[in-house]
């Protein structure tokens, strides 16, 4: 399967996965703790890598600053 981080502008919380599988693209928030594992809650699934960016667009209420290859 495929991955991707996705950051958008804004401090804190901006920092999202996408990973592909079986054709479908989930769509991930991360969470950092200091203590402890961090958190992903997924927000939703789509059919295309340009609807999960956007997903997480209208999520965030950012734009997107960068997306990289895990």
């Amino acid at each position: 399967s495929d991955k991707w981080r996705v950051t958008v502008r804004g401090g804190g919380a901006n920092l999202y996965r996408i990973t592909e599988q079986d054709d479908e693209y989930y769509v991930e928030h991360e969470h950092f703790r200091l203590l402890g594992p961090n958190d992903r809650d997924v927000i939703g699934k789509t059919d295309s890598k340009e609807d999960a960016i956007e997903l997480i667009r209208s999520s965030s209420g950012e734009d997107i600053e960068e997306i990289n290859e895990m």
